[in-house]
């Protein structure tokens, strides 16, 4: 549900020389177009590169550990089957005691938080089981006015998981708190970007949980909703060879896009909208313009909300069957 250009933003490129064990302060005046910008650029020149978008709403510093742990154990949970098989795993920082145990509860459908190993271990092996290549962890505070308690342990949270993980971590916040005493710690080097507000009432998306990207070639993850649609897709021997998942179509006017599901032959795009998400007015802007570029690019955009696939998932097969249908007639009767 991505759309890319071929420049990363200035933000991201100081967020990846950052020095490990060191968070990279954002503060924008508009931290939901930073996440829509970093969604909407082109990674595939970093090799395996993912990004991890985790929301927390904490009040102290252990409650904050412990949030960002239970975001990344179910990440984890969810990639096991891609971690558990990654024979490369050599790192000499791989606890194999830990791996084991995590997998094992993954398969009685628990996180992989083993116990016997403390917050800082459990950090570490997290990322390594997430970290395909470089690996960038983002937090950003789901609260609007995040108080001074709440701002300090973000700050320190940040620190402990840059420290802990070695990986890039940054931290997105409101530019109006780049001054604040709480941040003192990790403001120096901060990025600050400035953007027009769109609405001072709107708020960062919502995302219920942690958020991996870029995702390509199969359903994602993270995402019932697509996993569902694709079992019962393959099912259907009328449909089971036409859809490619997490497909990248590059636009009429140079924009590349992730889309969930695409039938390219018969240039029909199907997206599955999270309320949460799309919701928002830049997200929601977004898809507008991101449609228009399809269509003037020969795709058909066909959206079906992600409450009605996981309530009712035989009745979005059958809408799904009948546009290809109408899209099979269309090619045999060309007006």
């Amino acid at each position: 549900m991505t759309d890319s250009t071929k420049k990363s933003p200035p933000f991201f490129e100081a967020l990846l020389h950052t020095d490990n064990g060191k968070p990279c302060a954002i503060f924008a005046d508009e931290p939901e177009q930073v996440l829509l910008e970093l969604e909407n650029t082109d990674l595939d020149h970093f090799d395996n590169l993912r990004i991890i978008q985790v929301p927390l709403e904490l009040s102290v510093v252990n409650e904050g550990i412990n949030k960002t742990l239970s975001a990344l154990a179910g990440l984890a949970q969810t990639l096991q089957p891609e971690w558990e098989s990654n024979t490369s795993a050599t790192d000499e920082s791989v606890n194999h005691r830990w791996r084991k145990r995590g997998i094992e509860l993954c398969q009685r459908g628990r996180p992989p938080l083993p116990s016997g190993f403390s917050e800082a271990q459990q950090a570490r092996q997290l990322t390594l089981c997430l970290n395909q290549g470089p690996l960038v962890i983002l937090l950003f505070p789901q609260q609007d006015e995040p108080t001074e308690t709440q701002l300090y342990s973000l700050a320190r949270v940040s620190e402990w998981l840059a420290i802990q993980t070695k990986s890039k971590i940054g931290l997105l916040l409101r530019a109006k708190h780049l001054n604040h005493p709480a941040l003192d710690s990790i403001s120096y080097g901060a990025v600050t970007l400035a953007a027009p507000r769109v609405d001072p009432k709107k708020e960062i998306p919502s995302t219920p949980a942690a958020w991996i990207f870029p995702y390509l070639g199969k359903p994602h993850p993270c995402s019932p909703g697509e996993q569902i649609l694709a079992k019962l897709i393959q099912a259907d021997n009328t449909i089971s060879t036409l859809f490619h998942y997490n497909y990248r179509i590059q636009g009429c006017r140079g924009s590349n896009y992730i889309c969930d599901l695409v039938w390219p032959s018969g240039q029909l795009v199907i997206e599955i909208d999270g309320y949460g998400f799309h919701s928002s007015q830049p997200v929601f802007c977004a898809d507008r313009k991101r449609d228009r570029e399809l269509l003037l690019t020969g795709y058909r955009v066909m959206r079906l909300p992600h409450n009605e696939v996981i309530n009712n998932p035989q009745q979005a097969i059958t809408e799904i069957k009948d546009m290809v249908r109408f899209i099979r007639s269309q090619i045999s009767s060309p007006q």
